[in-house]
């Protein structure tokens, strides 16, 4: 059985981590911009973030504007989750180039899981504008992994546990990452564990 997520663009792919969870209060973005426009490179991560959830809610065009611009005002200051979040929007620009080039750059310098989760997420079945990249996927969600990503070490066990392109199936090696995303809190993955064990 396919055990993978397979989650659809954006609404799915997970920009950040539990702790950016946003209330959209009105106060709660007030403080948030203030804390941004003083300095605070995370606060403008969690603003765009708040205003994502606002245009994936509402489709409201101007939220959109608005996380893009907080997410490059935390970028700009070296905050990696900003620049995850920079990188989404520019799919949403519809610039995968650009896309593409800064969540590498995050992933690989910033060492932020998340921009190395979307982009596995990206490059395993050409979303967002991407090209297939079947192995460069899974090169980024080891990253994720590494870097103590839940939903990383859980995709891996799902490519491994059915197989994907030229990666054979292996469910020892599905095993694995299953344990491993439990190991992290991952649910799925917990989940996962006990299905393959359940049929030994």
């Amino acid at each position: 059985i396919r055990i993978r997520m397979k989650k659809f663009l954006f609404a799915a792919v997970m920009l950040f981590s539990a702790a950016f969870a946003t209330d959209l209060q009105s106060e709660n973005l007030a403080s948030l911009k203030a804390q941004c426009q003083s300095g605070d490179a995370a606060k403008c991560a969690v603003l765009g973030d708040a205003y994502y959830e606002e245009y994936i809610a509402s489709g409201d065009e101007e939220a959109r504007k608005l996380s893009a611009a907080a997410f490059k005002e935390a970028c700009g200051k070296g905050d990696g989750e900003g620049c995850a979040g920079l990188g989404l929007s520019y799919i949403d620009e519809g610039d995968a180039a650009a896309s593409e080039k800064l969540l590498e750059k995050t992933c690989d310098e910033l060492k932020t899981a998340t921009a190395c989760y979307n982009l596995g997420f990206f490059k395993i079945d050409g979303h967002g504008g991407f090209k297939q990249d079947v192995k460069g996927a899974i090169k980024y969600y080891e990253k994720a992994c590494d870097l103590g990503y839940a939903a990383g070490c859980e995709e891996l066990g799902g490519i491994y546990n059915v197989g994907e392109a030229d990666v054979k199936a292996d469910e020892n090696q599905a095993l694995k990452y299953y344990e491993k995303s439990c190991a992290l809190g991952g649910k799925d993955g917990c989940d996962a564990v006990k299905l393959i064990k359940g049929g030994k």
